[in-house]
């Protein structure tokens, strides 16, 4: 059960990081 959630919450946040990610790549680029 416990397993369970944080499963759930490792792929939310793996999901909000890809999100993120190109937006990220570009401030490194700006940088």
């Amino acid at each position: 059960m416990l397993y369970t959630i944080f499963l759930c919450i490792l792929q939310w946040l793996h999901g909000l990081y890809s999100l993120s990610f190109k937006e990220t790549r570009w401030i490194i680029l700006l940088l």
